[in-house]
C-alpha cells in the first residue's frame, strides 16, 4: 500500500466546516453622538465617534481660551493706553494768567 500524501489524510478526516466567507457579528451598542441619537451601532464605530467628539470639545475649549486671552490681552493695552494718556494731559502745565486762545472757529451769523 502506498503512503498517503497530505491531501488524501486531510480528506480522509471529518473537520468542522467553516464557511470561507463568513462574516464576525460584532456587539452593538448605543451611541448618543450627535450624528447617531442614541441608535445601536458597532463598539468600533461608537468610539470612533466618541473620539471625534472628544477632538471638537477639546477645539472649542482651545479656542475660548485663545479669545479669552485675546479679550485680556486687549484691556490691558488699552488700559496702559489710557494711563499714558491721562498722564499726558496732567503734566502738561496751565497758563491761567493768559485767556484761552480759540484757533479755527467759526462763527455764524443769523439775518433775521
Amino acid at each position: 500500500m502506498p503512503k498517503q500524501t497530505r491531501k488524501q489524510s486531510i480528506k480522509g478526516k471529518s473537520a468542522i466546516s467553516v464557511p470561507v466567507n463568513s462574516t464576525k457579528l460584532r456587539p452593538m451598542v448605543q451611541c448618543y453622538c450627535k450624528k447617531c441619537n442614541g441608535d445601536l451601532v458597532e463598539t468600533r464605530t461608537r468610539n470612533v465617534h466618541e473620539a471625534e467628539e472628544y477632538r471638537l470639545q477639546e477645539s472649542i475649549e482651545r479656542l475660548k481660551r485663545d479669545r479669552e486671552k485675546k479679550k485680556n490681552k486687549y484691556k490691558i493695552h488699552n488700559l496702559r493706553s489710557s494711563k499714558s494718556i491721562s498722564e499726558s494731559v496732567e503734566r502738561q502745565p496751565v497758563d491761567i494768567s493768559s485767556p484761552p486762545q480759540s484757533h479755527n472757529i467759526l462763527t455764524i451769523e443769523m439775518i433775521i
